[in-house]
C-alpha cells in the first residue's frame, strides 16, 4: 500500500511537470508571434518610407493676400500625393500655423491650392504625406520651402 501511493505522487509529479512545460511552451509561442508581426510591421513601413523616394514636388508660384496664401503645386515623379501638411511662419518666423491639405495629386501634375491665414507670412514648409494599405507616410526629407512668400 505504502508503494502505491509513493508511484501515485510520482506520476502525478510528471504530470504537473510536463503541463508546466507544456504552458511555457505555449507561453514562448505567444510571444514569438507577436515579436515577429511588430517586426514585420516595422519593416513593412521602412519599405514603404523607401517609397518617399518616388516623390518629388515643387512650389511652382506662391504669393499671399491680406487674408491667405495661393500657391500652385507641382508633382514631378511617379508616386501620387494624398495629403500636404502645411507650415506657416511669420516674419518672426514664429510658427503661426500648420494645415493639413487632403488633396490628391497625380504623377505630372499642377494644381493651384489656396490656405486661409492670418498676419504676414515669411517662410512656408510644405510635406508630402501619401497613404499606403495600412499606414500614412510623411516624406519628411522632401520638404518643399518658400523662403519669402511675396504679395500677389
Amino acid at each position: 500500500m505504502l508503494n502505491s501511493k509513493k508511484g501515485a505522487s510520482l506520476w502525478i509529479s510528471w504530470i504537473l511537470l510536463m503541463a508546466f512545460v507544456v504552458a511555457l511552451g505555449a507561453f514562448m509561442a505567444q510571444w514569438n508571434t507577436d515579436l515577429f508581426e511588430k517586426k514585420a510591421d516595422d519593416l513593412a513601413l521602412i519599405s514603404d518610407t523607401a517609397k518617399c523616394n518616388s516623390i518629388g514636388f515643387s512650389i511652382q508660384n506662391i504669393c499671399q493676400t491680406s487674408h491667405s496664401i495661393k500657391l500652385d503645386l507641382k508633382n514631378r515623379d511617379d508616386l501620387r500625393i494624398d495629403k500636404f501638411i502645411v507650415r506657416v511662419y511669420d516674419i518672426y518666423l514664429e510658427n503661426i500655423g500648420i494645415q493639413e491639405m487632403t488633396i490628391k495629386l497625380s504623377p505630372n501634375k499642377m494644381e493651384s491650392f489656396e490656405i486661409i491665414k492670418q498676419g504676414t507670412t515669411k517662410k512656408v514648409e510644405i510635406t508630402p504625406v501619401f497613404f499606403t494599405d495600412k499606414n500614412q507616410i510623411l516624406c519628411n526629407e522632401k520638404v518643399a520651402l518658400a523662403e519669402e512668400v511675396k504679395f500677389c
